[in-house]
């Protein structure tokens, strides 16, 4: 019962607080309004706190309380996942105030909006790349920073992404027979993610897609593309000598060089 009765005392005290606050905001002074303004960011009542900091903006620029505000104003934009706008803002505070003992989360938290942006692998990218240069950025900056080891955290998060659109991407190409296409961007797959799990798959597939290439080039281009089949085979067999796509890429091996035979004859 007295767990009750301080239950109840708790809530009409928030409630007094809040309703305080909120006339503080509306006709108080500059200080007053000061007040509500941090009391609502507190309490993360973002859009509430929203328009109290704007006006706040205009009163303190130029003064040292300024930046203390604009630290709050770009919170709230996150608090309200406005990751754009809040980005804009703590990227400004970076600019404004560089040795301020809040730059460094500001700068944190650029990179931080930009993870937040970024989109699902099968579409754009632009948001999760920016993240990934700002995490840089900030370990680049900030090396000593107990947030370091998140940021890199994020970044191998950031690039498994990546690495899953380029994959998706190539594995396009191959499905709806864009095989020149396909050769290309297998081929950078394997470049830029060395270690990635698919790179068995899209070595393979670059073998399946350069044969496919070669029988759809004209006759003068043949002999070259299926001997750049050969090369790709023997390269996955080098490297891959147990591989599950072993027998697929010696059907592969064997269809070129046939092919290869039948030209090399025609041309005697």
């Amino acid at each position: 019962m007295y767990r009750y009765f301080l239950l109840i005392i708790s809530i009409v005290v928030g409630i007094s607080c809040t309703n305080k606050y909120a006339k503080m905001a509306k006709k108080g002074s500059i200080a007053e309004k000061d007040s509500a303004a941090v009391y609502f960011f507190n309490k993360k009542n973002y859009e509430t706190a929203m328009p109290i900091l704007e006006e706040l903006l205009g009163v303190y620029r130029g003064t040292a309380r300024y930046q203390k505000i604009l630290y709050f104003y770009a919170y709230c934009k996150y608090g309200m996942h406005d990751y754009l706008t809040a980005a804009f803002y703590f990227e400004e505070f970076t600019k404004q105030f560089p040795s301020s003992e809040y730059t460094e989360d500001c700068q944190f938290m650029i990179a931080n909006c930009y993870r937040a942006m970024s989109a699902d692998y099968i579409l754009d990218q632009s948001e999760t790349q920016k993240a990934i240069e700002n995490f840089e950025f900030f370990i680049e900056q900030y090396p000593m920073s107990p947030r370091v080891e998140k940021a890199e955290t994020y970044i191998k998060e950031l690039r498994e992404k990546l690495m899953i659109k380029a994959f998706e991407q190539a594995n396009l190409y191959y499905k709806i027979g864009y095989y020149k296409s396909a050769v290309v961007a297998f081929k950078n797959f394997i470049s830029d993610y060395p270690g990635s799990l698919y790179r068995e798959e899209a070595a393979y597939k670059m073998i399946k897609s350069s044969l496919e290439y070669a029988k759809q080039s004209i006759e003068t281009k043949q002999a070259e593309r299926y001997q750049t089949t050969l090369d790709l085979y023997q390269k996955f067999v080098e490297r891959y000598p147990t591989s599950k796509y072993l027998k697929d890429a010696e059907n592969c091996y064997s269809e070129a060089q046939k092919n290869l035979e039948r030209i090399k004859k025609n041309l005697q």
